[in-house]
């Protein structure tokens, strides 16, 4: 693994990732958003936009695992954090 990519798995969605065409840095959500501009008609026509939406728009508003895991380790328990990381759903914006 190189440098960036190790940065980027650590980092999590609010840090850099790599773009998938040129190897470049570059902010993390830039290549999900491209993903989701090319899969979004095969999810229309299956009728699984709207849900995929909504679940990205979560993950923005409230960070991924990574990022959700550091703000219960600064701010909560041991017990708040192993609870945080077993969880199996995904945050509302509310939740966050």
């Amino acid at each position: 693994m190189t440098d960036s990519s190790c940065s980027s798995s650590g980092d999590g969605i609010g840090g850099n990732g790599i773009d998938p065409i040129s190897g470049d840095p570059v902010p993390a959500t830039d290549p999900i958003e491209r993903l989701g501009d090319h899969v979004r008609p095969a999810l229309k026509r299956t009728g699984h936009y709207q849900q995929t939406q909504q679940a990205l728009q979560a993950v923005l508003a409230c960070g991924n695992s990574v990022i959700r895991q550091r703000r219960t380790f600064r701010t909560g328990t041991a017990h708040d954090l192993l609870g945080r990381t077993t969880l199996a759903k995904h945050p509302t914006p509310r939740e966050g």
